[in-house]
């Protein structure tokens, strides 16, 4: 699960400079740890796998400023560079709320010169209490997410969501932006239904971050994990019960909220020297979705 921590409610109010301050004795703790344990450990994989943590490749932290609970996010040491993964996230999540998606709220901080983001918990009541949210691998039952694809998500969306409309016309919107900002880091874990006192409902997006390392998909589309035609994604949307109009409209309402996602990156602080390879992917992908790069 996402945002695990079991009592956020009891973690005595702060102010930022000690939650500053506990995120830069976390990023030493962090830079220690990765630079002695052996990440490819197999029973320390099986641990992570079953714990509650907060998951996720990068160190981070639970921290609470302004009386508000806050993931922070920090780069590891084996990044090109430090600002570089932090930028890249901010990108993304700035990128998929203007095509129309639930984004949690965002900072991003300097501290003691690293760059930190803090997203705002969304698993949290107004009373201190946490909602429960279940990723979409547990939700499957599926421990290969290799093996399934975005329509999978959706057979879950329309057999528990309380609003299954929406939760569809969201998730077609995430699959979206996910194919053109290459967040192709797309695994079941990365996908989840949030319950509040209304129902299920899909959660807001998180962890969307374009991917310099890898262009294929991890969840198929159209039983491909890329590149995606157009085709390729109208059809995927029609498996999730959409009409044929309906996924044209959400397909061209994404792609228009993306026109500047260069000019988004720019704004991030996305580092050029790193992301060529990524940019050139990106501008090769929309025009083999018919769009301009």
């Amino acid at each position: 699960m996402l945002y695990a921590e079991k009592h956020p409610a009891k973690v005595r109010s702060e102010d930022h400079s000690i939650a500053f301050n506990r995120v830069s004795l976390a990023i030493q703790e962090a830079a220690t740890l990765e630079g002695n344990i052996d990440a490819e450990n197999k029973a320390l994989k099986h641990l992570l796998a079953c714990g509650s943590s907060a998951g996720g490749a990068r160190p981070k932290v639970l921290v609470r400023m302004d009386n508000q609970f806050w993931l922070a996010k920090f780069s590891s040491i084996r990044d090109l560079s430090p600002s570089l993964l932090v930028s890249l996230e901010q990108a993304g999540m700035r990128l998929a709320q203007k095509a129309g998606l639930n984004i949690p709220e965002l900072k991003r901080i300097t501290v003691k010169n690293r760059e930190i983001l803090f997203v705002k918990r969304f698993d949290l009541t107004t009373a201190g209490g946490r909602n429960a949210i279940v990723s979409m691998r547990t939700m499957t039952g599926e421990e290969d997410p290799y093996l399934l694809s975005y329509s999978a998500m959706a057979d879950v969306v329309r057999r528990i969501s309380d609003q299954p409309k929406i939760d569809l016309d969201n998730l077609f919107r995430w699959m979206v932006v996910n194919v053109l900002i290459q967040n192709t880091d797309d695994h079941l874990q990365n996908f989840s239904m949030l319950h509040t006192d209304k129902g299920w409902t899909l959660s807001p997006g998180y962890d969307i971050t374009p991917n310099i390392y890898q262009e294929q998909h991890i969840l198929q589309i159209n039983g491909s994990d890329g590149p995606f035609s157009r085709e390729d994604i109208l059809g995927e949307g029609r498996r999730f019960g959409l009409s044929a109009q309906k996924c044209r409209r959400l397909f061209d309402q994404v792609s228009a909220g993306l026109v500047e996602w260069e000019n988004v990156f720019d704004e991030c602080g996305v580092p050029m020297e790193h992301t060529q390879k990524l940019r050139e992917s990106i501008k090769k992908k929309r025009k083999l979705l018919g769009l301009k790069a």
